[in-house]
């Protein structure tokens, strides 16, 4: 979604304002250095590793949106470029006609919340059901792509990591002879 990301950062200052998305920002470049630290520390055999992460599609391209996602700024998509450079595999991750509907449902969103001169209208009172439903969007079928992905791509004797968005629960349904383990709390 990282066409968004610009359009995002506007919306989220002028709700929250500036030093908030600064603080933002800081925080999850710490989490992202955290994160790589971790996998760098790990008794990794790169030839062994496949690497799964939301937002990317299968599409026979996932290392050159990689590498241009990460050439953008994405220390996330940065850290998965080094990581193939050290001999892990890139696996196209998501459904792409998952992602575009989601796309283009955070992309009405999006212009919905910040009207048509950009300003952030106030919030509305949303039952909870609707609004459970909106947050999630295509999230629980993007989900079950994901687990039954690297359910058909990793094979015994291999590890995957995948990174995902809090949103995401996709690690809940993989089948129970993948073992789990978490660089982060949950």
């Amino acid at each position: 979604m990282g066409a968004m990301s610009e359009s995002l950062q506007q919306v989220y200052v002028k709700h929250y304002g500036r030093r908030k998305w600064t603080q933002r920002t800081l925080t999850v470049e710490r989490i992202w250095k955290e994160i790589e630290r971790k996998i760098l520390a790990l008794p990794l055999d790169y030839t062994k590793l496949k690497l799964y992460q939301d937002g990317l599609p299968k599409c026979g391209q996932e290392l050159e949106i990689a590498k241009s996602v990460a050439v953008g700024g994405s220390t996330n998509f940065q850290l998965l470029v080094r990581l193939v450079e050290k001999g892990a595999q890139l696996i196209g991750t998501e459904d792409p006609d998952l992602l575009i509907q989601e796309y283009n449902r955070l992309r009405n969103a999006l212009d919905n919340l910040a009207g048509s001169r950009g300003r952030v209208q106030p919030k509305k009172s949303v039952p909870a059901s609707r609004a459970s439903a909106s947050v999630e969007g295509f999230v629980p079928q993007r989900d079950k792509y994901i687990a039954a992905r690297i359910d058909e791509t990793l094979r015994d004797g291999e590890t995957g990591i995948l990174f995902m968005g809090v949103i995401h629960r996709a690690n809940e349904m993989l089948p129970s002879d993948i073992r789990i383990s978490y660089l982060l709390p949950i």
